[in-house]
């Protein structure tokens, strides 16, 4: 398919008013200075096909501007062409206008969008059946691969040219460059049914994956020793140990246990003992009741109010002796306090000290060999230092690392020794409170106890008590327990509560010994599993890398075969499809070449050229020509054929560089050289076309 442009016009399109050409199909070339519009042409040529500008913008100002850059309202944007498809005309036409509304309670309209009309061969029709058409005439990509000389070389991605050449000229299977090489027929195996690409990718993959987890793995090891202790204890020892002091807790806890129950029968008897004077009083006024009925109401009061009161101070002796107990443990928990604050004071100390210590470069003759007493040489006594240097800071970590694990194991001793301190506080205060309500009721008790027995003091018959048989049997069961409670006591128990807590910090101790013995062992076994993951890791890249190494041979090999090919249709480019690396590797590319030189590289004239020569190529290929628009073509003294239709972008010669047959001609038409200069410069001002003939 062959398409010429015949004709374009342009209204209101960017810096253009109004402006159109006619070149019947031929080459032609449009001039003027730069900012006349010559770039332009090729822009309104563009969006009237593909709503894109020559740079590949969709989103370019396409309306006219005022100075101050403002777009220009109330104007119709318009861009016509003629074009010759293989000898028929097509007339295309694309028209934008701006949609003004007025909103309700609004007097004045405003502006609310853009619309665009088309037309195709004058028949007005819808923006999808439009572009549908363009696609069914050209295809955008290949249209502008063949419409500007540097599209294809520096628009389109390298990977997309590499595979559009490979298209062109012919390409070569995996299967046919493998079996032309006996070296690379082990990619068969190593493929296994993936294309060459597809396992690049895969390839590539896992060798980020497994070069990542082989780094990660030698910080993690050296982690894992700066945790391992330097010195190993006698651990059979420490388990001796550890179980002579669970035996000594064991004796505690059980001397505790009984003191406990020596402590709560004593509580006990002491309500038995209270017990057993209210019935004896509660006997003793029955008998009264037996004696004589006067009385009576008196006697039942003081019964109740002497029960009473037996009870009180039967509550009242038992929580005096719980306080006693109590400020017991505090005084032992004060002890412990100072023993922790010590501690820590000291810890604190070692902590500083340890902190402090900086390590000291030894002398020169530290750095004599043991054998024949000479001096070492440089280079082994810094790495000898180094080492030295490396040990201390490894054994200072260390060091602090225990002084601060002991602190911590001291703030959280006297954290619990302080709650245990506190809930003993609350407990003695609560029953000195109880204790203080029970002597007021015993005062208020026995106050009116006194009362009733001055009343009662009034002569009456005095029974004979010890004929009772109830109340001979609660005298001797008091008298009794009198007995037993004027025996002394002994209260173990504060001493016996230091002990375990001495004993169970000596467990705890001894426990964390074990403990890290565990750990110690687990963290061996962790750098063991590391090693050998280290070890698979590398053999595995290892095998990746030769099958990295054979795709670069097989990329070698093919473009080998086919770069010759691919250059055999070009006449004035080359193509390079590889670069080979420093390292022996080898990197695909599609890179153009004119004369030897990177296309990027080239000048003007010979990247101009290198696009016609990937034009005619191309065009050949696709089997379609169209208008090539050629900017700065005024740097191009000589061009190579093609059969696509030309439209050069000049920028004129000034004046003072125009030959001297022409300056002379032109003065003698204007009369004079300034006359003849400014002619020459308002006619550049503005786009002209010429034909080629």
């Amino acid at each position: 398919m062959n398409i010429l442009l015949d004709r374009l016009l342009e209204k209101h399109f960017k810096g253009i008013t109004n402006f159109s050409f006619k070149i019947n199909g031929k080459n032609a070339s449009i001039y003027g200075e730069n900012g006349s519009g010559k770039t332009t042409q090729f822009d309104a040529f563009l969006w009237l096909l593909f709503g894109k500008d020559s740079t590949d913008r969709s989103a370019f100002k396409i309306k006219p501007q005022d100075a101050d850059g403002n777009d220009l309202h109330m104007l119709q944007t318009e861009v016509e062409a003629t074009l010759f498809v293989d000898g028929k005309p097509l007339k295309l036409k694309k028209m934008q206008e701006e949609k003004w509304t007025k909103k309700h309670g609004s007097s004045e309209k405003e502006l609310t969008g853009n619309t665009i009309n088309y037309w195709w061969d004058e028949e007005p029709v819808k923006e999808g059946d439009y572009k549908k058409r363009i696609g069914e005439l050209i295809d955008e990509s290949i249209f502008r691969m063949i419409t500007n000389p540097m599209y294809f070389n520096t628009k389109v991605k390298w990977e997309d040219r590499r595979k559009i050449l490979l298209e062109m000229c012919g390409n070569k299977t995996d299967e046919e460059v493998i079996e032309s090489d006996e070296k690379l027929k082990k990619l068969t195996a190593i493929l296994a049914g993936k294309s060459i690409d597809a396992y690049k990718k895969v390839l590539a993959d896992k060798l980020k994956g497994f070069e990542k987890e082989r780094a990660d793995i030698p910080p993690r090891i050296d982690e894992l020793m700066l945790t391992l202790p330097k010195e190993q204890p006698d651990y059979s020892a420490v388990e001796q140990e550890l179980h002579n002091y669970r035996n000594i807790m064991s004796g505690i806890e059980l001397d505790m246990t009984n003191a406990t129950n020596t402590a709560s029968a004593y509580r006990k008897k002491q309500q038995e003992f209270y017990g057993l004077k209210g019935k004896l009083e509660t006997t003793k006024i029955r008998i009264d009741a037996n004696a004589g009925s006067g009385h009576k109401k008196l006697v039942d009061e003081k019964s109740q109010l002497q029960n009473e009161k037996y009870q009180a101070e039967a509550n009242k002796n038992s929580t005096a002796n719980q306080i006693t107990f109590y400020e017991k443990s505090l005084e032992t928990n004060a002890t412990k306090r100072q023993q922790l604050l010590d501690e820590w004071k000291n810890l604190n100390a070692e902590l500083s000290n340890v902190s402090a210590i900086e390590f000291i470069e030894p002398d020169e003759n530290s750095f004599s060999c043991p054998t024949c007493g000479q001096s070492l040489p440089e280079k082994d006594m810094e790495g000898k230092l180094e080492e030295m240097r490396v040990k201390f800071e490894n054994n200072k970590k260390s060091n602090i690392f225990g002084v601060e694990r002991s602190l911590e194991k001291n703030k959280a001793a006297g954290l619990a020794l302080k709650q245990d301190t506190v809930t003993l506080s609350t407990a003695i205060e609560r029953y000195k409170e109880a204790i203080a309500k029970a002597e007021t009721r015993l005062i208020e008790i026995n106050t009116r106890i006194a009362e009733i027995n001055g009343q009662l003091e009034k002569p009456t018959c005095t029974p004979d008590y010890t004929a009772d048989t109830e109340y001979s049997s609660l005298q001797s069961q008091i008298e009794a327990l009198q007995a037993e409670f004027e025996a002394p006591v002994e209260d173990t128990t504060a001493n016996l509560l230091q002990n375990k807590n001495e004993i169970l910090d000596k467990i705890n101790a001894y426990n964390a010994i074990l403990h890290s013995k565990t750990t110690a062992e687990s963290t061996r076994k962790r750098v063991e599993e590391l090693k050998a993951e280290e070890k698979r890791l590398a053999k595995q890249i290892t095998e990746l890398e030769g099958h990295k190494y054979l795709l670069e041979q097989f990329v070698v090999a093919k473009v080998n075969m086919m770069e010759s090919n691919i250059n055999s249709h070009f006449q004035y480019v080359k193509f390079k499809m590889f670069d080979q690396q420093v390292n022996g590797g080898i990197n695909e590319c599609c890179d153009a070449l004119v004369d030897g030189v990177p296309f990027v590289d080239a000048n003007h004239a010979g990247k101009v050229n290198a696009g016609i020569d990937c034009i005619n190529a191309l065009c050949a290929y696709y089997e379609v020509t169209a208008p090539i628009f050629i900017d700065f073509s005024e740097s191009v003294s000589e061009r190579i054929d093609t059969n696509s239709q030309i439209i050069n972008l000049v920028k004129p010669e000034t004046f003072e560089k125009l030959d001297e047959i022409l300056q002379d001609a032109l003065i003698k038409e204007h009369g004079s050289r300034s006359s003849a200069k400014k002619f020459w410069n308002d006619r550049n001002m503005t786009l002209r076309v010429e034909v080629e003939v």
